[in-house]
């Protein structure tokens, strides 16, 4: 039983170390530095000179990665294109990509939202105190006695044989 409460309490606190509720917030393009993850949205002819190499299908087209640096004005972003399974490890494979600044409409920066992972976490941590309550209190209790068999009557008595 403590090996299955351990696995529990392992399982839950690689869930919440491992998740997070992140958000992008605005900022300008010039500002982000490299190995920063954004989120930055093209206009249309942008989007379609990297269909080649990535797959842009929005209302307004936008690409999610890495900032990798900057080259004559253009930004350079790295961006996930497939993932490679390897046993139960999946790595993703990335391109660099090369974004034109006249095509930027606009780039936002992906931050840690605090409030909601602070929600997340105490939501998480309330059921698995819940459950561990359950299981260690269902642990101690002894199994129910039989009945004793001078409190038994009969409710329907069937002769049989005679």
């Amino acid at each position: 039983m403590r090996g299955t409460v351990g696995l529990t309490i392992c399982t839950a606190t690689i869930v919440l170390v491992s998740s997070a509720c992140y958000r992008y917030v605005p900022i300008d393009t010039a500002a982000a530095a490299p190995g920063e993850p954004v989120r930055v949205y093209v206009t249309r002819a942008g989007a379609d000179g990297l269909r080649e190499v990535y797959e842009v299908d929005a209302a307004v087209p936008s690409l999610r990665g890495t900032i990798v640096g900057r080259d004559a004005g253009d930004l350079l972003l790295a961006v996930q294109v497939a993932q490679r399974q390897v046993g139960f490890q999946a790595i993703g494979l990335e391109q660099n990509v090369r974004i034109p600044e006249s095509e930027i409409l606009a780039t936002e920066r992906r931050s840690l939202n605090a409030l909601a992972t602070s929600a997340f976490v105490g939501v998480v941590a309330g059921g698995v105190a819940a459950i561990l309550t359950l299981i260690l209190e269902s642990e101690g209790e002894p199994a129910q006695p039989p009945p004793e068999p001078d409190l038994m009557v009969p409710l329907i008595s069937l002769p049989v044989g005679r």
